[in-house]
């Protein structure tokens, strides 16, 4: 029987190049269970993989969803125009 473990880098998931979720954690810097609350809110795709194995993230919609929520620093806002209130009598 062949090993599996050499025909994958380590720490990669063979279930076709998915992620797991702690390999998806580790990619946007958080911890599992910010992806699993992602998952749960339905923001983060995942692929159900058997019944032990949980979630599979698939690296282009961890892609999409960093694409996603990129913003550039427009500098600091500015102030609120200020309104003069009028007296009601």
């Amino acid at each position: 029987m062949a090993d599996h473990d050499s025909d994958h880098p380590s720490g990669s998931s063979p279930d076709k190049g998915l992620l797991t979720i702690k390999q998806a954690a580790e990619a946007l810097g958080c911890c599992r269970n910010t992806v699993d609350n992602l998952i749960t809110a339905g923001r983060l795709p995942y692929v159900q993989v058997g019944v032990k194995k949980g979630h599979r993230i698939d690296p282009k919609d961890l892609e999409d969803y960093i694409g996603a929520h990129k913003y550039r620093y427009a500098g600091p806002k500015p102030p609120a125009p200020k309104t003069q209130l009028r007296r009601l009598l």
